[in-house]
């Protein structure tokens, strides 16, 4: 699965990109699918000190895509996001 993930807002407003590839197994993919095709739940678009994260993914060839902050942010799509950030040791 290739993805592309902004993360922007917060306290301080700094935008970070990540982009790169994961290998997940078929279920993971599949969740990640079926949550990326849902309407996430609207919240306050003023919200303050909040982070906003656009996320993409290529799964197959197929692009899938997500719009979510703090408060509406699925709990697939944020175990996907701590395992992109992850700092990498090595």
């Amino acid at each position: 699965m290739r993805y592309q993930l902004e993360i922007e807002g917060g306290f301080a407003g700094i935008s970070k990109t990540y982009t790169g590839e994961l290998q997940l197994d078929d279920i993971r993919e599949q969740q990640i699918r079926r949550v990326l095709k849902e309407k996430p739940p609207s919240t306050d678009p003023n919200l303050r000190d909040h982070l906003r994260y656009q996320l993409q993914v290529t799964i197959k060839e197929k692009r899938y895509t997500g719009e979510y902050n703090d408060m509406n942010l699925p709990d697939e799509i944020r175990d996907l996001i701590a395992e992109i950030t992850r700092p990498e040791f090595g």
